[in-house]
């Protein structure tokens, strides 16, 4: 009798085991069917004026499950949602829509998506389209929680008493994109703030962020979505050299990026406010052809005086940009980071 108690009470364990192991698998189950499958992010009420390469873009999230997302614009073929690569690392998805398939006025977005053992779900988003001429200047103080996003999930957050906005902390990565403004031509003068916090968790020790002053958009390459192109003016601080300044770069698909920069060592320190301001121009001709495009930027720590001198970059110098337009947005790079207020005025061109 007592050599058979053993395989008794094994026998017991090993159902009591079973029955928690059926439990938690009933529960998590549960749980993954309630949980849902694709969550749309921000989405302004109004897409301003865009270019052939700077998209209306959506961002969101999708669930590790999911075995199909789809979209479609305005009643048209349903498309997958673009995720992966860089831009939409999991569990991101980034849809861009281009300026050709938006109606001017109201446009409708739905989602559809699906997985093994969940409920089939559906979503739907409007917003209005606006084509006409940016009017500067424009000023964004983040108390509106209607955020344009180009790549990543974004949101406006009282931080010390104060309206600012960031990447959703936890969902830093490769570049996040935010839109001040929409696409227009000429010269434009950008003040704002920005607090660094810490790197990305899993990052390597190299971290960027700032304004992008000249912002065209992911290129005209639209084979491979998310796309992988740019051209941009940044005005930015960069662990790499270890400082901050300016940087023009062109990059298109299948080919090596072109760039020229200028930094100055500049310390770093967390939870510190720097003020930034960048003015880029472009130079004509007395033809008015364009002759080059000229930033020149200051950066400084909040307390301390305005520095008198500025630094100076061209793209004559390497890499020539376009005579376009372009929007401004804010750049943050495997960090967190968050912005005050922005300013974004007119400046003549040169």
């Amino acid at each position: 009798m007592s050599r058979r108690r053993p395989l008794v009470v094994l026998a017991r364990v090993s159902v009591l085991v079973l029955a928690v192991a059926a439990a938690w698998t009933t529960a998590a189950w549960v749980r993954f069917r309630a949980e849902p499958l694709l969550v749309v992010g921000n989405v302004p009420e109004v897409y301003p004026r865009r270019t052939s390469t700077l998209s209306a873009n959506v961002s969101g999230t999708l669930h590790r499950r999911v075995s199909e997302a789809l979209y479609r614009l305005n009643g048209g073929a349903w498309t997958p949602v673009p995720h992966g690569g860089p831009r939409a690392d999991p569990p991101l998805f980034s849809l861009e829509l281009s300026r050709d398939a938006l109606r001017t006025g109201e446009n409708e977005l739905e989602f559809a998506a699906r997985a093994a053992f969940h409920p089939d779900e559906h979503a739907a988003v409007t917003f209005r389209y606006d084509p006409s001429p940016v009017v500067l200047p424009v000023e964004r103080d983040w108390q509106d929680a209607s955020l344009e996003v180009q790549d990543g999930l974004w949101e406006s957050a009282l931080v010390d008493g104060e309206w600012r906005v960031r990447p959703v902390p936890g969902l830093e990565g490769y570049d996040r994109i935010l839109l001040v403004t929409g696409a227009f031509p000429g010269g434009r003068r950008i003040e704002t703030d920005v607090i660094y916090r810490y790197p990305e968790k899993w990052s390597r020790p190299e971290y960027i962020f700032g304004v992008l002053t000249l912002w065209s958009g992911h290129g005209t390459d639209w084979t491979h979505l998310p796309r992988a192109g740019y051209r941009f003016a940044l005005a930015c601080y960069w662990t790499k050299p270890g400082g901050a300044g300016s940087e023009v770069s062109v990059y298109r698909p299948g080919e090596d990026a072109v760039f020229v920069n200028t930094y100055r060592s500049l310390p770093l320190e967390p939870g510190r406010k720097h003020h930034v301001v960048a003015e880029v121009v472009p130079e004509r001709d007395a033809d008015g052809t364009l002759l080059r495009w000229t930033q020149r930027v200051k950066w400084w720590l909040d307390g301390e005086p305005e520095p008198e001198a500025w630094q100076m970059l061209s793209d004559d110098e390497g890499c020539p940009l376009t005579d376009d337009e372009y929007a401004v947005a804010l750049l943050v790079y495997r960090c967190q980071v968050d912005f005050g207020p922005v300013r974004v005025t007119a400046l003549p061109d040169g």
